[in-house]
C-alpha cells in the first residue's frame, strides 16, 4: 500500500483501516465482508457496521484510493519485470541444445 493511502486512511482506528483495506482490495484483491468476519472472528454485520463507521472518516472518496492502489501496484510490477530478463521458449531451447550431457569429467 503506498504512503499515499496510508495518509489517507490515517483517520481510523487500526480495525477500520484494515476492513476499508480488504473489503476493497486497496493492497490486493478484495475480500468479501464474511471473508474478512472470519478473519477477525466476528460476524458480517459487525464488519458492515465498521465500514459504515470508517467511511465517513475517509477524505476521499474509495474510486480515488482504488485508482491510487492500482498505479502504485503496477509501477511495482514494472519494476520487478526490469529487473527479471525476459526469457522465451526459443531462448531455454537454444541453452539445451547448448548443453553436453554426456561430457565426462575424466581427463
Amino acid at each position: 500500500m503506498t504512503e499515499e493511502v496510508k495518509d489517507i486512511l490515517k483517520n481510523l482506528s487500526a480495525k477500520e483501516r484494515d476492513v476499508i483495506i480488504l473489503l476493497f482490495g486497496l493492497g490486493g484483491f478484495p475480500k468479501s465482508p464474511e471473508e474478512i468476519a472470519q478473519l477477525y472472528g466476528v460476524d458480517k454485520d459487525t464488519i458492515m457496521q465498521i465500514a459504515e463507521q470508517a467511511l465517513p472518516k475517509v477524505p476521499a472518496t474509495i474510486e480515488e484510493l482504488k485508482t491510487i492502489s492500482e498505479k502504485a501496484q503496477k509501477e511495482l510490477k514494472r519494476k520487478i519485470a526490469e529487473r527479471k530478463p525476459k526469457r522465451t521458449l526459443s531462448d531455454i531451447d537454444s541453452e539445451l541444445l547448448n548443453i553436453n550431457f554426456f561430457e565426462t569429467s575424466e581427463k
